[in-house]
């Protein structure tokens, strides 16, 4: 099944861009992230894992990210508890200043304890990311 969401922010797509490609600060502002790590750096992208906590539930999945600068990011499951996980980022200019995200995820759980767990948290996980991404964005980019 395929969950989205977008938005539409007073920065460039660009700013938005290189928030998003920036892996490794996520724990300071998506609040479930525990941690996150750039495994492997390509010419297209980028490989890397972020771990997170729900609840009781505490894991990790790792991603082959392919990135087309300033206008999109797609996402590949390498590994994590996910049967399938396929995403995609997209950015695009709307204004002068303004850049519309969209963020899509589809994926199926490799068990049904996991679907049962972390099921209905994930459903809402295109808009959930997209807040903390907003919010992050006003606190880095507010006063350029």
């Amino acid at each position: 099944m395929i969950y989205s969401n977008s938005t539409i922010v007073d920065f460039t797509c660009e700013q938005m861009f290189r928030l998003v490609s920036d892996i490794e600060s996520y724990p300071n502002f998506i609040h479930f992230c525990s941690a996150s790590h750039l495994d492997v750096i390509h010419d297209d992208g980028y490989t890397a894992t972020l771990e997170y906590q729900i609840g009781k539930f505490k894991k990790s999945f790792t991603t082959r990210n392919t990135a087309k600068p300033n206008s999109q990011i797609l996402m590949k499951l390498v590994s994590g508890p996910f049967k399938r996980l396929d995403g995609k980022w997209s950015f695009t200019k709307v204004g002068e200043n303004k850049c519309k995200i969209e963020f899509e995820v589809d994926y199926e759980f490799s068990s049904r304890a996991a679907e049962f767990a972390l099921g209905p948290f994930f459903k809402s996980l295109p808009k959930i990311m997209l807040e903390n991404f907003r919010a992050e964005a006003n606190r880095k980019f507010g006063d350029q």
